[in-house]
């Protein structure tokens, strides 16, 4: 394939992280406060201590967030709410190829700074870091 671009700004933001990452990866010690999904009236959002953080999983209608923005699998047609097609390999590596992207660089798009309480930065950011080396293709 001839690429046209190549992306050096993706983001992984919290949306497109499996909704179970800390919780089955942080020490026992630190699960009761590490980040996890929890569904609320307005769908599943990221909670992490009492502080409600990020919707979960792509769910359409969330450009009033971004200043009227949408994302680009909504502006694409292929948006699937619970659908992770931006941190799932097959179906990111069969986005690139549709799109002509070759050789991205990656980057969490978490947060810097934790409410109070939360697990320390080392056990967090080793878990995210084993998740994601298992997402390689």
């Amino acid at each position: 394939m001839n690429y046209r671009i190549i992306s050096a700004d993706d983001h992984i933001d919290m949306q497109w992280l499996p909704r179970d990452l800390w919780q089955k990866r942080v020490p026992a010690a630190w699960r009761a406060r590490a980040p996890r999904v929890v569904e609320t009236d307005a769908g599943p959002y990221w909670v992490c201590g009492e502080e409600r953080g990020d919707p979960w999983g792509g769910r359409k209608g969330v450009a009033g967030s971004m200043g009227g923005r949408r994302l680009a699998l909504e502006k694409g047609g292929v948006l699937e709410p619970g659908v992770l097609r931006p941190t799932t390999t097959a179906l990111r590596l069969a986005d690139m190829d549709r799109d002509g992207v070759g050789e991205p660089s990656c980057r969490s798009g978490t947060r810097r700074g934790s409410p109070s309480g939360t697990p320390p930065r080392r056990p967090g950011c080793r878990s995210a870091s084993i998740w994601a080396a298992g997402c390689a293709p």
